[in-house]
C-alpha cells in the first residue's frame, strides 16, 4: 500500500511523459518511512522485557518501566528522512567543469583506451555532445538510447574526432572516445600557436570565417572549435560562425578548413617562389 501512495505522488503517467511533464521527477523520492525507527522504541521511551531489553539481567528479573522522553527523538527522524530526498548536485572544481556546470559536454574524459601495446600517451579526450535520441521500432516501440560525440588530440596537431551510441551515456563516450582515437589526422601549427592563413569553410548550413592571430590573443570563437583548438594546440584564433550552429556540422566545418590550409611552402610550390623566412638571427 504504502509503494501505491508513493507512485501516485512521484509518478507520471505516460501521457504526461508525452506531453513533457515529470522532467524533474527523478529526482524525487519515495521517503522510507522506516528508516531511523527500531522495533521496540517509540514515542512512548518504556522499557519492554523481551523487547527492547532482556527479559533476566544478571538474576534480577527485568520490569516494564517508563523512562524519561527524549526530546530529539522526532528531530532526528527528521533530519534522516530529509537526507533521503534532498536532491545533492554534483560538485566539480572550477577546473572539471565544463561549458553549462556539471553537465559533460566541454569535460575531459581522459585518453582513450590502449590499442594492443600501443597506448595514447599525452592525449586529452573532451565531450562535445551528449543527447538522448529515440528511434521507433516496429515490435518494441520508442527505444531510447544516447548519442555522444568527442574530440581527441595530444595538444601538439594531432586530434580526431568520434560519434558513439548506446544505451548507458558512459558506454556511448567510451565507444565515441575510442573511435576517435581511431581517426587520428595531423595538422601542421603556424609557429606552433595558430593556423597558417585565414580562410573560409562551410559544411551543411554553417559557415565559418576563421582568422589567424598573433600569439597572446586567445582563442575567440564558438565553443565547440575552442574546444577542439584547446586538444589540437592551436592557441590564438578568431572564428566567426555563421548560420547553423549544429555542433557537429561546427565541428566537421573546422577540420574542413584545416585540412584545406595551405602552409608557406605549398603555397610557395604553387606559384614558383622561393620560400625566406625573415627572423632577426636570419638578417
Amino acid at each position: 500500500p504504502a509503494e501505491q501512495i508513493w507512485k501516485g505522488v512521484i509518478s507520471v503517467s505516460n501521457a504526461g511523459k508525452k506531453r513533457g511533464r515529470g522532467k524533474g521527477s527523478g529526482r524525487i523520492t519515495a521517503k522510507d518511512l522506516n528508516r531511523g525507527q527500531v522495533i521496540g522504541y517509540g514515542k512512548a521511551n518504556m522499557v519492554w522485557p523481551g523487547l527492547s531489553a532482556p527479559v533476566i539481567r544478571g538474576r534480577e528479573l527485568v520490569q516494564q518501566q517508563k523512562l524519561p522522553e527524549d526530546k530529539e527523538r522526532e528531530a532526528k527522524l527528521r533530519r534522516i528522512r530529509d537526507e533521503m530526498v534532498n536532491f545533492k548536485r554534483l560538485k566539480l572544481s572550477p577546473l572539471e567543469r565544463g561549458w553549462s556546470g556539471s553537465k559533460m559536454p566541454g569535460r575531459s574524459i581522459g585518453p582513450p583506451d590502449a590499442i594492443g601495446e600501443d597506448e595514447f600517451v599525452g592525449f586529452d579526450t573532451k565531450c562535445l555532445e551528449l543527447k538522448a535520441v529515440v528511434n521507433m521500432k516496429g515490435n518494441h516501440g520508442r527505444k531510447r538510447r544516447v548519442s555522444a560525440m568527442v574530440v581527441t588530440g595530444n595538444g601538439n596537431g594531432l586530434a580526431g574526432f568520434g560519434f558513439g551510441k548506446a544505451i548507458e551515456g558512459r558506454a556511448a563516450l567510451r565507444q565515441a572516445k575510442n573511435r576517435a582515437g581511431q581517426k587520428l589526422m595531423h595538422f601542421d601549427l603556424c609557429n606552433g600557436h595558430t593556423v597558417f592563413h585565414d580562410f573560409h569553410c562551410q559544411f551543411g548550413a554553417t559557415k565559418l570565417f576563421v582568422e589567424r592571430k598573433p600569439e597572446g590573443f586567445g582563442l575567440k570563437c564558438h565553443r565547440a572549435i575552442r574546444t577542439v583548438c584547446e586538444v589540437l594546440g592551436i592557441k590564438d584564433l578568431r572564428a566567426k560562425c555563421e548560420g547553423s550552429t549544429n555542433v557537429q556540422h561546427v565541428v566537421k566545418a573546422f577540420f574542413i578548413g584545416l585540412l584545406r590550409q595551405k602552409d608557406h611552402q605549398k603555397i610557395a610550390e604553387e606559384k614558383g617562389l622561393h620560400v625566406v623566412e625573415f627572423r632577426p638571427e636570419n638578417m
